[in-house]
């Protein structure tokens, strides 16, 4: 089996810049859930444009958890388990369980070996 370098395109929100993306051989396309990105796009969104992506195209979603306050990481679990819930209604997408992926969080553990451990078929790692 040979290594190769995959390509994902991030921060799109338009259906003509999905299908383009996907026509010159993405392997992933990122969408942006952080409120305070230009690239945003809702829940809403993201499943209707998750929609357009062949099997093959793996959907990845940023957000984070932008307050400095320790104390406010409950409004990321709640985002992650919106997403969890919004993703898993898109037809041909497998998304691992919120107890499956909260029994991970915080885990120091490599990312290949969480993705074993999700029967994941991709992964993606970044920042």
């Amino acid at each position: 089996m040979h290594d190769r370098t995959r390509i994902k395109i991030c921060g799109l929100t338009r259906e003509q810049d999905i299908d383009a993306a996907v026509a010159a051989g993405a392997d992933a396309i990122g969408f942006v859930l952080y409120e305070r990105s230009p690239r945003h796009v809702s829940v809403a969104r993201l499943a209707e444009l998750a929609r357009r992506l062949p099997p093959f195209v793996t959907p990845v979603c940023l957000f984070v958890n932008a307050s400095p306050d320790p104390d406010n990481e409950y409004l990321s679990d709640g985002i992650t388990d919106e997403l969890i819930n919004a993703l898993a209604k898109v037809d041909g997408l497998r998304v691992a369980s919120r107890t499956s992926v909260f029994a991970l969080k915080g885990k120091a553990q490599d990312v290949r070996a969480i993705g074993a451990l999700l029967e994941a078929s991709e992964v993606l790692e970044g920042t």
